[in-house]
């Protein structure tokens, strides 16, 4: 038997409400109320009914989206106003991914800021800096340091403030940290000019011709040590920078017989580490700042050489000469250190490269060919390139002692060299700067453009990309007769910089269009060059920098009035100095003057600092939006040297200055960098610092003198908390990063 329920159907659902429809009758009472206002009255309705009327569309869009929008904004200023239109704004954009994306488009380097394990000198010891402590003054120095690193988040956004806020004070700021004055040698011979210079994110190393080096820290400017014991001028300095990871010996280095070494001496050379290193290895060029990647060591390490025919080792930390190294018979005149092997290669006047074992302290093998002296050698990975005065530059394979090639072309001395791994650069007396296949040896380009002697050159490093390119083009060449370079028949034109102009050019009228596809969509935003570039300067005067694949001139400038005495760029600024006294900062992308450095203002003295701080007053600003300031007398007479590099916020170890980040985007391209013709610079060593600049100089009166500027901000805030980043705190830190 079936029971059937009777089932009421549901209700019918009340119809869903339209669009709100206008009433005649109250738009016409709105209306009359309205034309027997007043005009206060009326802006009273106005001001009361405008914010009703608002939508706040970042806070009512859901997070992706708003994100998403915030994520074609390249500005950091743009994002700082946003930032302060309301909380629920602010919340957006204080978001991780915002500052992360930040981080990747201007290649900040990443890493968790590392402690300063290291006790800073202290201001009080530098008159004992070039005598031995007794145990007294050892125990001073050994106190805990009153330095320390300030207590920063590891956040993307203060990771990029830092950063950002560091490339404006390359702009209009910095702060010298200490102006020390060198003295002067017992003969005219011995004058105090300053000869070599090295530096990291901890030590700046500085050797003169009065034959003493002076150790300072880069943190403080304090006078560390002065080490003593050269006969004669030091040529030439480098810098080991502590911590690093070794690589595997090589078998042909291997020492059957070990050196007897104090303990305290093998300790600070590692000689006793358990890691046996790595067997894979990438080719790093080596640092224009002078510094290499340690081997594990744990303190610096200070290798110099010069007129006394010798190569000293020396221990930072406690001012120690390790190993005294004899061979070469007459003045060496260049010294370069491998990374993450303690290794040197250096160059001299008796016309060989020899290598040394800076660790064991003992010579590995001699370089010879060179039929004339050698003026110069750079290294990459495990070769190296010797420039001579006999007209020619030689690739040696510093494993086997082979000579690879030798290229012959200049018709004059050779000076300088330069040398990534793919491309070799080479320029002298004869004012042409050539570049060779590092692979064939064959002669790529001739680069016509200075009038004087070129001894300047730097190259930037190659990509693996960049490296597979290069293997596929290895049959080009260029006869060595040929006086031009065939595949650049005319200039184009070029950035023209007067130094006693008082106005900077424009330079998106007269720049080279090959820049266009490599400079920002806006062009007032300092984003990094993507172009791997080749840069040289002269005794003309002149800075001129090349596509080093294409080989055309980029930019043109005259950058000082005498001779190009010191060349260093990074991915944002070149920066010269002059025999006119000059210090000079341009845009990498652009060529265009940012700033014009003239010096201290103020009477530091010996050891003393300025207290221009972050200010004006000790730099002058050249911006093209109001034109240069009125150019102050010259504080410098002479610059030999600047050097800039060192991190002072985050690296791979403590006192590694150097960091490899990734910015591929999975397709071979920089997220939000255009690609420029996919030039493959998806991972490129980046990071390599521009937070301490050193300037080594003659100032009135004859005083050499060398400065060390920090460029980095002063940041010993403590992070903000969960609620102040999320806009819940009244009081919580300004986002605005300029």
């Amino acid at each position: 038997m079936r029971l059937y329920i009777p089932i009421e159907p549901p209700p019918t659902p009340a119809p869903s409400p339209g669009p709100e429809q206008d009433n005649p009758a109250r738009l016409q009472y709105l209306a009359s109320i309205l034309h027997g206002c007043t005009p206060s009255e009326l802006r009273f309705i106005s001001l009361s009914i405008a914010p009703l009327l608002k939508r706040d569309f970042l806070r009512d869009l859901p997070i992706e989206l708003g994100l998403h929008i915030l994520s074609y904004i390249h500005d950091p200023d743009t994002l700082a106003y946003l930032s302060q239109v309301s909380k629920s704004w602010r919340q957006v954009v204080r978001d991780e991914s915002v500052w992360r994306r930040m981080c990747d488009l201007y290649h900040f380097p990443t890493g968790i800021r590392p402690t300063n394990s290291r006790n800073e000198p202290l201001k009080e010891l530098e008159e004992f800096a070039d005598k031995p402590m007794d145990p007294a003054l050892e125990w001073l120095a050994s106190r805990p340091s009153e330095i320390r690193d300030p207590p920063l988040s590891s956040s993307s956004f203060h990771r990029f403030k830092y950063h950002y806020m560091t490339l404006q004070n390359w702009r209009h700021g910095g702060h010298l940290l200490r102006e020390f004055s060198v003295p002067m040698g017992s003969t005219e011979r011995e004058g105090g000019v300053i000869t070599s210079v090295a530096l990291d994110s901890e030590w700046v190393v500085v050797g003169s011709a009065n034959s003493k080096i002076h150790v300072f820290s880069a943190r403080t400017g304090v006078l560390h040590r002065v080490l003593v014991g050269h006969t004669s001028g030091v040529w030439s300095v480098g810098l080991v920078s502590r911590g690093g990871r070794p690589l595997k010996r090589r078998a042909v280095d291997s020492d059957p017989e070990e050196t007897f070494l104090p303990p305290s001496h093998r300790e600070a050379l590692g000689l006793d580490l358990e890691d046996d290193g790595e067997s894979d290895y990438e080719e790093t060029l080596s640092e224009p700042g002078g510094a290499s990647e340690g081997w594990g060591q744990p303190n610096a390490i200070v290798v110099s050489a010069g007129c006394d025919q010798v190569i000293k080792v020396w221990e930072v930390e406690h001012g120690n000469c390790i190993h005294t190294l004899t061979g070469h018979t007459a003045t060496i005149r260049s010294l370069k250190l491998l990374h993450r092997s303690p290794t040197a290669v250096t160059g001299a006047r008796d016309r060989t490269v020899r290598v040394w074992d800076i660790q064991k302290g003992r010579m590995l093998r001699v370089l010879e060919g060179h039929e004339d002296r050698v003026r110069c050698v750079e290294v990459c990975g495990r070769r190296a390139v010797s420039g001579s005065y006999d007209g020619t530059c030689r690739m040696w394979d510093i494993d086997t002692g082979k000579c690879i090639h030798v290229l012959t072309g200049h018709r004059n001395q050779v000076y300088c060299v330069a040398f990534n791994g793919v491309y070799i650069a080479s320029g002298g007396l004869d004012t042409v700067v050539r570049v060779w296949s590092a692979e064939t040896g064959a002669c790529l380009s001739i680069l016509a453009g200075h009038t004087a002697l070129v001894s300047q050159l730097q190259l930037s490093p190659a990509s693996r990309e960049e490296k597979a390119r290069a293997r596929t083009r290895s049959s080009d060449y260029i006869d060595p007769g040929s006086s031009w370079d065939t595949t650049n028949s005319h200039f184009p034109s070029y950035t023209y910089t007067s130094p006693t102009s008082t106005s900077p050019p424009n330079s998106t009228s007269n720049s080279n269009p090959l820049t266009h596809s490599h400079l920002s969509p806006n062009p007032t935003l300092n984003l990094p060059s993507t172009r791997p570039i080749l840069a040289t300067g002269g005794s003309d005067g002149r800075v001129i920098t090349y596509d080093i694949e294409s080989r055309q001139v980029v930019h043109r400038i005259a950058a000082h009035d005498a001779a190009v005495m010191a060349l260093q760029f990074d991915e944002y600024f070149i920066v010269t100095a002059g025999a006119d006294g000059r210090v000079r900062v341009f845009e990498t992308g652009s060529g265009r003057l940012v700033r014009d450095w003239y010096g201290n203002t103020g009477g530091g003295g010996n050891g003393g600092a300025s207290g221009g701080g972050y200010g004006y007053d000790v730099l002058s600003d050249a911006d093209t939006s109001v034109g240069m300031p009125s150019l102050p007398a010259l504080r410098y007479e002479n610059v030999w040297k600047v050097v800039f590099g060192g991190s002072l916020w985050g690296a791979s170890a403590p006192g590694n200055s150097m960091t490899t980040i990734d910015l591929d985007d999975g397709r071979g391209n920089i997220r939000g960098i255009p690609d420029g013709g996919n030039d493959g610079l998806g991972k490129r060593e980046r990071g390599h610092g521009r937070d301490i600049c050193a300037v080594m100089c003659r100032k009135p009166g004859g005083r050499t003198v060398v400065e060390i500027w920090r460029m980095s901000p002063d940041m010993d805030v403590a992070p903000a908390s969960e609620s102040q980043r999320g806009g819940e705190g009244e009081d919580e830190e300004d986002p605005a990063v300029s």
